[in-house]
């Protein structure tokens, strides 16, 4: 826990660096939701089934800034200046490889709601309890892993999308403790942001991403650590 903790004050103290324009990007992001959420507002009662697929539709920038936010954070958690031209090229280099890792996610998500609903409501028997606490411990595996799944994209000399959730699912098993505790940290700032209303349109999503950055580079760093141990 102390490691999360110590993250997040370091990601906070990312966040104020770079303030004005930080938050300039997260309004972008912002944007990007209220742009999906537009339809079901003013249609979802009149036309139900055209406002879900036009708010689909409008879904698919926001993978796409995620992507740039993402790297913006990544930047700067090596230490680097950023700026437009940041994200522009985080924009331009990964815009696909968010739309793929937005679209693996809802596929996966959408099997486990379905397998979750299935063992939980429609088939009954003495098992169906072990297989419904499987499928749970699945989902709570597979959200855990997002922490780390796109800034390991960045990381890879080959930023190959799968590999990276490979070493991403592999994180979360060599450091369980570190990465469930920033998990909870992490849905707690979600949860403090959402409920405050002002913070998530201005902060919100980009520190996020400041703290699942610097995560990564942290387990990443003792994995290496460990590794040069073994070979001394």
């Amino acid at each position: 826990m102390f490691d999360a903790l110590r993250i997040t004050w370091q990601s906070l103290k990312d966040l104020w660096d770079d303030f004005v324009f930080l938050i300039m990007v997260n309004l972008l992001w912002a944007l990007s939701i209220l742009l999906v959420l537009a339809p079901i507002f003013f249609w979802g009662g009149t036309y139900p089934i055209l406002a879900l697929i036009m708010s689909l539709a409008l879904f698919i920038p926001v993978p796409v800034v995620s992507a740039g936010l993402c790297f913006v954070a990544n930047q700067i958690s090596r230490g680097n200046a950023v700026g437009w031209e940041t994200f522009a090229t985080g924009l331009r280099r990964y815009w696909l490889k968010g739309l793929v890792v937005a679209l693996v996610n809802l596929i996966v998500l959408g099997l486990l709601f379905t397998n979750l609903q299935f063992y939980a409501f429609v088939l009954q028997g003495a098992w169906t309890n072990f297989a419904l606490s499987a499928w749970i411990i699945a989902g709570i595996y597979w959200l855990i892993a997002q922490i780390y799944w796109f800034p390991m994209i960045l990381e890879l000399e080959s930023e190959k999308v799968l590999e990276a959730l490979r070493n991403a699912l592999a994180l979360v098993i060599i450091s369980p403790g570190f990465s469930l505790a920033m998990a909870i940290v992490l849905l707690a700032l979600m949860l403090l942001c959402v409920l405050l209303t002002v913070p998530m349109p201005l902060f919100m999503a980009v520190l996020l991403m400041l703290i699942i950055n610097r995560a990564t580079r942290s387990r990443l760093d003792l994995v290496r650590r460990k590794r040069e141990t073994r070979e001394d």
